[in-house]
């Protein structure tokens, strides 16, 4: 977990998924989805405080050897 005010950043392990597939439409209602972990420490770095943003943020994502999801 980083700490408001270091200047360690943790690495988000990103999964590599060669056979998933999806559909790029505005909906995360494929499988693929709910298998993959959830990162949800984020900080504020713009101004570079590393304070706890006001909205909380969750993001999910893995590649393909199409791209970035």
């Amino acid at each position: 977990m980083n700490i408001a005010g270091s200047n360690a950043a943790e690495a988000i392990e990103v999964t590599y998924l060669p056979d998933a597939t999806i559909r790029v439409d505005g909906k995360i209602d494929e499988m693929v989805w709910k298998q993959l972990a959830v990162h949800e420490d984020m900080r504020v770095i713009d101004p570079d405080s590393m304070s706890i943003p006001e909205f909380a943020t969750r993001t999910r994502m893995f590649f393909t050897n199409k791209g970035l999801y």
